[in-house]
């Protein structure tokens, strides 16, 4: 893994990109801001998110359709996994998964 992250591309329209970050928070804090509208907009986007298998996210980069970036909650674990569909336009489908643990 380079300080960048990792790509393993599964086959030819297919890849898994992974971040690894060591952040100074306790799991309980990262977690507020991963899944609070207030404090997602303050490092990501305006965001309005249902933290439950099968709410939706949706994150506003500006007000035109091509800057919404939605779909539903796939995985819940609070507070150490959050993953949800990352549709945007003019991108293929994927999935975002954040994965917190005490080190």
């Amino acid at each position: 893994m380079s300080d960048f992250g990792t790509i393993v591309e599964r086959d030819l329209q297919h890849a898994t990109i992974r971040f690894e970050r060591s952040l100074e928070a306790d799991i309980a804090e990262t977690w507020r801001w991963l899944t609070e509208p207030d404090r997602l907009e303050r490092w990501m986007a305006p965001t309005q998110i249902d933290v439950r298998v099968g709410g939706t996210v949706e994150h506003r980069f500006d007000e035109t359709d091509d800057g919404l970036a939605h779909g539903r909650i796939l995985r819940v674990d609070v507070p150490h996994l959050l993953e949800y569909e990352w549709r945007f336009p003019g991108e293929p489908d994927s999935a975002v998964c954040f994965e917190l643990r005490a080190e």
